[in-house]
């Protein structure tokens, strides 16, 4: 998945956190693992690589499903394009323990860069 991404320098620190980190979490929707770096999160549904600096806005939110039940999902959104990306769960706590993990490397994160 992050072999040739050499040429990237972005994609090339994603990648040596991608290797270092064992932090997996299954979020109980399938194909929804995600796994948190120290400077990364990596969803593997949908596919993205989000860097922690650059969310500006994390929040749980409830989806009613039609059928009955809910689920829930992490509403992020991003500094510099201003787009939303949902990534699901089956239960709130989990979806809050991630959200806290997250909030803390980002201020974690903005210390060092000052």
């Amino acid at each position: 998945m992050l072999d040739n991404l050499e040429n990237v320098k972005h994609l090339k620190f994603a990648k040596e956190d991608f290797l270092r980190s064992d932090r997996i979490l299954a979020t109980g929707v399938v194909g929804g693992d995600i796994k948190l770096g120290d400077r990364y999160l990596f969803s593997f549904y949908p596919v993205c690589i989000i860097p922690y600096i650059y969310i500006q806005k994390i929040k749980v939110e409830r989806f009613y499903r039609h059928h009955g039940g809910s689920i829930y999902y992490l509403d992020i959104t991003l500094k510099r394009t201003f787009q939303n990306i949902k990534i699901y769960f089956a239960k709130e706590d989990v979806a809050e323990k991630v959200r806290e993990f997250i909030l803390e490397r980002n201020k974690d994160l903005s210390k060092r860069e000052y």
